[in-house]
């Protein structure tokens, strides 16, 4: 009110009237002052329900979560129709054809989503190569797939000590050199940039590529994020979890939701923030772990690159140029796979090169900028679902350890059931490293069976659910895909587990 007299008064002015009580020096410092403090009060009360005390607005925002909410785009697709692959040996047959098309080399590509059992594939993967007699070494990558020039490059490029130890040296004479002739397959593996939804479809080294994909209950994966990189797992301030003791010991039990009330609600209502923080207008590409990010997997697979979905993206000029060369250099055509850009699984080779040789420091599919940032919608999540629905392989994290699931990944991998390395002989504890997890609900429901237990942290946790029920939606079609691909499978080998 005293704000709208005073630009009353300050216009009645300008008409030569007159405001009582107030002279005209002093009628304009009032109104910068009240806009000053209004603008103030904004900000204030802002940072009061964003900031570290996201507690009073928790209250106010009761969850409209609906937990019967299911969302399939391909409903009325038929088995028949969607699976037209076999799973026996895949491995096998993926990239005998991709040869026989006279492709130079194929990929495995892998799609981590952290905190989902993304280490452990990896470790099996690695396996793999090694069992197809394609160790991924530097020696042989570096020595086989790049010329001299190029050769020298990459030893001058990183610390030359490391390779001097893996008895690497430069070549004295720089010069082109025959590439190898035989068929390669190549690992890429994507777990900090968002996927194009649209890449199965844009990106022609899809096709030649096998690809996996592992995801995990995103309340069950944002409050293992929490323990681990949030602030649970701060060394200095955080909780160390203690199966035992939350089971027996009630005032640790206390301690343990006390904690997660005083400190989740701050933490997810930074949604990213801090220098790789996702904005509007800070064009960024990539995720990275340790803050929470709402819909996290749905993000990671529903990335736009070009089309209607960039609409909502509003990017400076510069950057949506380079963003539009990348989509363009990445989707016309198939290009020849260079090992020395793809991933290794000896951390020393990982391939930071110069963009003369690498354009976007990996070689692969779907290493093409994309961006997900902002509100997720129902159109995100079709296009989740679409992209999700292209992957050869569909793996959830609650199940790798499950005998058919194990028998499964490894026919398609083409190694034997029985591999020392398989996921039914890696104990549930070895695959839940932060907490070990021995009964089947434990694996499955542990931090939710921990929100639910505490009165103090429903309100917590009914805001997890509406700020990820979009993912969750994703997740329930992954449970979906999971199970037809396992039933093809069954059908196909006659597996039987009495056998």
């Amino acid at each position: 009110v005293l704000f709208f007299t005073c630009l009353m008064c300050s216009a009645a002015t300008t008409r030569s009237m007159k405001c009582p009580a107030i002279n005209p020096r002093s009628r304009k410092n009032i109104a910068v002052s009240l806009i000053a403090a209004i603008l103030a009060s904004l900000t204030i009360t802002r940072n009061r329900t964003t900031g570290k005390q996201l507690h009073s607005s928790i209250g106010t925002r009761k969850s409209s979560f609906d937990p019967t909410f299911r969302y399939a785009p391909t409903a009325n697709f038929t088995k028949n129709e969607f699976f037209v692959k076999s799973y026996a040996n895949l491995w096998r047959t993926r990239f005998a054809s991709s040869e026989a098309r006279n492709k130079s080399g194929g990929y495995v590509f892998f799609k981590h989503m952290r905190k989902a059992g993304g280490t452990a594939v990896r470790e099996y993967l690695s396996r793999v190569f090694a069992y197809h007699n394609n160790s991924r070494s530097c020696d042989a990558l570096l020595q086989e797939d790049l010329d001299d020039e190029q050769f020298n490059f990459y030893i001058m490029e990183r610390n030359p000590s490391w390779f001097k130890n893996l008895g690497i040296a430069k070549r004295k004479e720089a010069g082109p050199r025959e590439r190898r002739n035989s068929y390669k397959v190549h690992y890429v593996e994507q777990e900090f940039l968002p996927m194009d939804w649209n890449c199965p479809k844009s990106d022609p080294r899809w096709e030649d590529s096998l690809s996996i994909v592992v995801l995990r209950h995103p309340i069950e994966r944002h409050m293992s994020e929490f323990f681990y990189k949030g602030p649970g797992g701060n060394r200095e301030n955080g909780f160390k979890l203690d199966k035992q003791k939350l089971h027996t010991d009630e005032e640790y039990s206390q301690q343990l939701s006390e904690f997660i009330y005083k400190y989740l609600p701050p933490w997810m209502a930074k949604k990213g923030s801090g220098p790789h923080r996702q904005r509007d207008n800070d064009f960024k590409w990539f995720f990275i772990g340790e803050v929470y990010m709402d819909n996290f997997q749905l993000r990671s697979l529903a990335g736009c690159s070009s089309g209607e979905c960039m609409k909502r993206y509003h990017m400076r000029k510069g950057k949506l140029e380079r963003m539009e060369e990348g989509f363009r250099a990445s989707t016309g055509f198939y290009t020849e796979p260079i090992s020395a850009c793809t991933n290794f699984f000896d951390v020393m080779c990982k391939p930071h090169l110069d963009k003369r040789l690498c354009r976007n420091r990996v070689d692969g599919p779907c290493f093409y900028p994309a961006v997900a940032w902002g509100d997720m919608s129902e159109d995100d999540l079709a296009r989740g679902i679409k992209a999700l629905e292209a992957f050869d392989v569909v793996l959830l994290m609650e199940k790798l350890n499950d005998e058919d699931q194990s028998a499964f990944f490894a026919d398609v991998m083409g190694v034997h059931r029985d591999v020392t390395f398989s996921f039914n002989n890696m104990s549930s504890e070895a695959m839940n490293s932060q907490v070990g997890k021995a009964s089947p609900r434990e694996v499955t429901h542990f931090y939710r069976d921990i929100l639910s237990r505490f009165e103090l942290l429903r309100d917590v946790q009914n805001l997890l659910y509406e700020e990820n029920r979009l993912e969750i939606a994703l997740f329930e079609r992954a449970i979906e895909l999971n199970s037809l691909m396992i039933d093809q499978w069954k059908t196909e080998t006659k597996w039987d587990v009495s056998v």
